[in-house]
């Protein structure tokens, strides 16, 4: 008998054993969050007209150089003198290279920041909610809470990625302590996830430069004094070296820089540090490594989005990475994480997944898409569909197991019968 039990408790370990290794063991299974676009259009604790006027100037010279004027009206607390709303016209006073159309918008305005935006259609007269800021808290509180939990799991999600526009401008300061942009996500989301950081990794957030970072900002001095922990080994983040990669769990991840907009080509990438050739041959290396190496997929995330039917669209053909990326398919599982266009939207090419994920707080974007921008077909675009789309906020939960990766989009649309959803992206 006693054979007989010592044999059985082998045969169990050994079950045991093989059942632990076809799980994948849980040591490699893990989750992470997905977010971007999250700042908010401006920040005005100003109690006279000339500021509110000069700030609104230097917004319009960014976004369309000198094809636009932007005159304001704005009003003010009798008793604080402090802005509570803003009449902006923005008129189109050049042709071709320049895109747009005149516009009139309102933005309500509480404690200096954004509290609701919206423009007039010029078509109906009807005014379209273009944000309002409960969209973003939404999302900071929602990212915050969900790494509080997972930090505590060994699937989490313990870390969140973000594919650029943090912060609005440099305008009012570029340093964490002195940019009240810097100094609200400090205080709102960077500062309020768990201590420590995931095994092998510094952090538990890892931006993309989005175009709003360089603005009045060219040395990125906002990113570099509020997350110092992506620079030095081994990420070597810096002023001239804007792109990093890291491995965790079998698989890569792998960030690129756009560079700055130039409102003439807000799709195009501009980016020096280094140039994007150059950053499309350390690309293809990184790939090719993460395939030598026995790595199971690549998740890479960069600010102008490959594909998009919306707004500023797609990066040009004679940029655009997907010919490169597509070459690794074959051999790793590669998702892509963008955004720059305000809207969400989803794309399958040549066995690669795209995510434009722009609806993280700030304003959004329902303008299709026009020559001779490079729009995507909506015919490719596989979320919204035949949809209308409506004011949305979300977030990404991705997991990672075994059986492969699995993506649940939450999302708030405030005016909807059900506010608050998760449904799974390409099922």
């Amino acid at each position: 008998m006693t054979s007989f039990f010592r044999a059985a408790a082998a045969a169990i370990s050994f079950l045991i054993f093989l059942a632990a290794c076809g799980s994948g063991a849980t040591d490699r299974d893990f989750s992470f969050i997905v977010f971007g676009d999250t700042r908010l259009p401006g920040y005005l604790p100003y109690n006279d007209a000339a500021s509110v006027q000069q700030f609104f100037e230097q917004v319009g010279s960014y976004a369309g150089g000198p094809c636009v004027t932007v005159t304001t009206a704005p009003s003010f607390d009798p008793v604080t003198r402090q802005v509570t709303q803003v009449e902006i016209d923005t008129q189109i006073v050049k042709a071709a290279p320049c895109h747009g159309t005149p516009a009139k918008t309102i933005m309500d305005v509480s404690n200096g920041w954004p509290d609701k935006l919206q423009r007039q259609d010029e078509a109906t007269g009807m005014w379209i909610q273009l944000l309002r800021a409960d969209g973003q808290k939404w999302v900071y509180e929602q990212v915050v809470e969900e790494i509080g939990r997972g930090a505590q799991r060994p699937e989490g999600p313990a870390f969140a990625l973000h594919t650029g526009d943090v912060t609005y401008s440099g305008y009012q300061g570029t340093q964490r302590d002195v940019s009240p942009y810097w100094r609200d996500f400090n205080e709102r989301l960077l500062s309020q996830l768990p201590p420590g950081a995931p095994d092998g990794l510094p952090a538990r957030f890892f931006p993309a430069l989005g175009n709003h970072e360089t603005w009045l900002d060219p040395d990125i001095e906002g990113v570099l004094s509020t997350m110092p922990y992506l620079t030095g080994a081994p990420l070597d983040f810096s002023r001239t070296n804007r792109i990093y990669k890291f491995d965790y769990r079998g698989s890569r991840f792998i960030f690129l820089d756009t560079g700055d907009m130039h409102p003439d080509d807000p799709a195009r990438v501009h980016s020096q540090y280094p140039a994007w050739e150059r950053q499309m041959e350390m690309l293809a290396a990184w790939l090719a490594e993460a395939r030598k190496s026995g790595l199971n997929r690549a998740f890479i995330t960069f600010h102008n989005p490959a594909f998009a039917t919306t707004g500023a669209g797609a990066i040009p053909a004679d940029q655009n990475p997907h010919r490169l990326i597509a070459q690794f398919a074959a051999d790793l599982d590669i998702i892509v994480f963008n955004g720059h266009v305000h809207t969400t939207e989803l794309f399958e090419k040549d066995g690669v997944r795209y995510l434009l994920l722009g609806n993280g707080g700030g304003e959004q974007d329902y303008s299709p898409c026009e020559p001779p921008r490079n729009c995507t077909s909506r015919d490719d675009e596989l979320y919204w569909k035949s949809e209308n789309r409506v004011e949305e906020y979300n977030y990404l939960v991705v997991t990672v197991s075994q059986g492969g990766v699995q993506m649940k989009l939450r999302r708030y649309r405030p005016e909807a019968a059900t506010p608050f959803e998760t449904v799974e992206l390409f099922r």
